[in-house]
């Protein structure tokens, strides 16, 4: 589990719907309309999971989760993350500099990220 301030910015206003998996009843949950919001949202997170999924990260051996820690913090310095588009509906999500550099330093703590200052 990351520490607090780290897991506050991984979760700051993250869609938490995936319309491939069952709800808890058992049910398959209404795909969104195609063409919507809510479909776009419910693709990036499906694809975002396939990147990186704290649900499963113990199933990972080290070496898998030391190179996802590398990746995330590469797309977030790289300003890929968060998505530009998500940002104008969820402004939470903005990652402050603070947040950025939270997120750096657990990274380089696990392993992730480069050892380049910023």
């Amino acid at each position: 589990m990351a520490p607090r301030p780290t897991y506050r910015i991984l979760t700051l206003d993250v869609p938490v719907a995936d319309h491939d998996e069952l709800t808890s009843v058992g049910k398959k949950p209404n795909k969104p309309a195609q063409g919507s919001w809510e479909e776009t949202v419910a693709r990036d997170v499906h694809e975002g999971r396939k990147n990186l999924n704290f649900s499963t990260w113990n199933r990972l051996a080290t070496k898998e989760q030391i190179k996802a820690f590398h990746e995330s913090w590469e797309t977030v310095e790289e300003g890929e993350m968060p998505l530009w588009f998500y940002l104008p509906t969820h402004p939470d999500a903005r990652l402050s500099s603070q947040d950025r550099s939270v997120l750096r330093a657990w990274s380089l703590a696990m392993g992730g990220a480069d050892s380049k200052e910023h």
